[in-house]
């Protein structure tokens, strides 16, 4: 998956074993300058459309999840591989109705959710939505 790069080098090795709150407060410290500017506009999220345009990626479907987080939450949360039935997204149901403080469950119940009823119709409104929310999220009001 591409993304632009906004954390200091080898973050990811000094973060990689934490989730949840805690990891959301490590990673102000390693975001660089210019990774704040491009994560709070949500540029960063842009290179993403090359992996859609290849195929690797739709722009509504699970947020796509580090292997060794992947592993961790298959083992803590059984059904989580099933977020595998369709291939992962720029967007998601679970990012526009959940905060990162919710369970790993709590995300998987709204990505199940969004699997079981996904049509082009609520693809749309995953698309549309998600546009509607950016001016808050780069305001910060979300």
């Amino acid at each position: 998956m591409f993304k632009f790069r906004t954390l200091a080098a080898d973050a990811e090795t000094r973060l990689g074993p934490y989730l949840g709150e805690e990891l959301t407060r490590l990673t102000v410290d390693e975001t660089t300058r210019m990774g704040r500017l491009l994560r709070a506009s949500h540029l960063d999220e842009l290179p993403q459309l090359f992996n859609v345009l290849a195929g690797d990626m739709s722009l509504v479907g699970p947020r796509p999840i580090r292997p060794a987080f992947f592993e961790q939450l298959c083992e803590k949360v059984p059904q989580y591989w099933q977020r595998l039935v369709v291939p992962p997204g720029m967007t998601g149901f679970a990012q526009l109705r959940i905060t990162r403080e919710m369970t790993w469950e709590e995300k998987l119940a709204h990505d199940l959710e969004y699997i079981a009823d996904r049509s082009p119709r609520l693809y749309l409104k995953v698309v549309l939505d998600t546009l509607a929310s950016l001016p808050d999220r780069v305001r910060g009001s979300s």
